[in-house]
């Protein structure tokens, strides 16, 4: 059977979502009564809206592409250039869900996973696990910090207070995705270049 290029990345975990889903309301009263515990995004049943918005929105800001897209393309690239074997994957970087759900804002999303790569002809045939770490912190209630930025450059002071009676606390989530991935190893010569 002739070799064809194709790639996918498939969910393969995610906690199920708690409904109804957290309004604003609700992250703002447990800033206030929550005493500073961490939440789960699936408690506050945003986990799912989370996962779609990192497989669907554009990411212009952090350089164009779907958050999915963005680590589908290291995997790629990483692949090329190791060739087979094993690979380990890294990554962190901020993506935006404000569009989603404004008090969530700017969020760091780390990852990390493992790539096996065979080589078959002209091709690598790849398999990977990746596991994505959501770590967000919930400490300004009144959104100043997504918009404007977190330092004064003028006096190196902090531009934001926080509302006095609160407590920061921690919004945290995780999912895992498989990338199963036919490619040419000539990235010039395939429809997946590298990206």
């Amino acid at each position: 059977m002739e070799l064809q290029e194709r790639v996918s990345q498939v969910v393969t975990y995610a906690a199920p979502d708690v409904l109804p889903a957290w309004t604003e309301a609700q992250f703002l009263s447990h800033y206030f009564f929550g005493f500073g515990a961490p939440v789960f995004l699936e408690e506050t049943g945003h986990l799912q809206n989370i996962i779609n918005h990192a497989q669907t929105y554009d990411q212009v800001a952090a350089g164009g592409g779907t958050l999915f897209g963005r680590v589908q393309n290291q995997v790629i690239r990483e692949a090329r250039e190791s060739g087979a074997g094993s690979i380990p994957i890294y990554f962190s970087r901020s993506y935006s869900f404000g569009e989603l759900v404004w008090v969530i804002g700017d969020v760091n999303v780390i990852g990390n996973g493992l790539a096996n790569v065979t080589e078959k002809e002209d091709f690598l045939i790849i398999s990977a696990d990746i596991k994505y770490y959501f770590n967000e912190t919930f400490r300004d209630a009144r959104d100043i910090l997504n918009r404007i930025p977190d330092i004064d450059p003028a006096t190196g002071e902090s531009n934001y207070q926080e509302l006095p009676g609160g407590a920061v606390y921690k919004i945290i989530g995780e999912w895992r995705t498989r990338i199963e991935a036919t490619i040419k190893k000539d990235a010039n010569d395939s429809k997946f270049p590298d990206g």
